[in-house]
């Protein structure tokens, strides 16, 4: 399947007035997600990724400097015809990460639909190492899993079916984390599905995770799921200072529901 011809009109329409507004530094804007691969419902986002091209002196872009963007681009183009979550990355991370599966930038060269594109006016600065990329992808993942424990844990007292929703959410992502590492694209979302293509490719992690996901106790099973995780992690030498952040992180995240001390 692919997009339709009307996402794509909207999509090049947005696309666009975020080029009007950008002073000549948007190199090129992607639609990605269920809308580009033609899969959309009624009340699908539109997901768009906005590639801007910064001078080669300027430091590398992290999250503050996209989230500024972004909201900036928001606020001068005003509302969108459809609700949009719009991203921002620099040509430079693109270049770093696009063939490294698990960030935006891998989605828009593998499933993306360009809307607008102009040539580069310079090549971009790779700063990053594949193995640097892949590793701050895994670590991306397993941050919101831990997240997710968290907001879970804030809701399980007040909103359970939600605190339910965050929790499966979060051991998702755990789940996402370990196909990153290997590279294996995942199959969908459901959390079953995920279990099984990990237990290709780590059998004993995904054995132990089984009764984990069994026992169904919300946003506690969620944190000793999410936990195993990070453990098995910490066994890769170039993940072990970030998992071992995360794990105290998560700890920390396990808490919070008014200081109860539940884990």
């Amino acid at each position: 399947m692919s997009a339709t011809d009307h996402d794509v009109e909207l999509a090049t329409g947005l696309a666009n007035r975020i080029v009007a507004v950008s002073h000549g530094r948007v190199q090129s804007v992607a639609m990605i997600g269920s809308r580009a691969l033609g899969t959309a419902t009624a009340g699908s986002d539109l997901d768009l990724v906005v590639l801007v091209e910064v001078p080669a002196h300027v430091p590398p872009w992290r999250g503050l400097q996209e989230s500024a963007e972004r909201q900036r681009i928001q606020q001068q183009v005003g509302p969108a015809p459809i609700p949009t979550d719009l991203s921002v990355r620099t040509t430079d991370q693109y270049a770093e990460a696009a063939d490294v599966l698990g960030g935006l930038e891998w989605l828009v060269k593998h499933q993306g639909r360009v809307v607008f594109s102009r040539p580069l006016l310079r090549p971009p600065r790779v700063r990053r190492s594949r193995a640097e990329v892949l590793r701050d992808h895994v670590s991306t993942w397993v941050d919101h899993a831990v997240a997710g424990v968290g907001g879970a844990a804030r809701l399980a007292s007040t909103v359970p079916r939600d605190s339910l929703a965050l929790s499966r959410l979060a051991m998702e992502r755990a789940l996402n984390a370990v196909l990153v590492l290997h590279q294996v694209p995942a199959r969908g979302k459901r959390l079953q599905v995920l279990l099984e293509q990990v237990r290709e490719v780590e059998a004993h992690l995904a054995s132990s995770l089984s009764p984990v996901l069994s026992e169904d106790r919300g946003h506690v099973s969620a944190g000793v799921f999410v936990g195993a995780v990070i453990d098995h992690l910490m066994g890769d030498a170039g993940l072990r200072a970030s998992m071992t952040s995360l794990r105290r992180k998560l700890a920390g995240a396990s808490r919070e529901p008014h200081g109860s001390g539940q884990s």
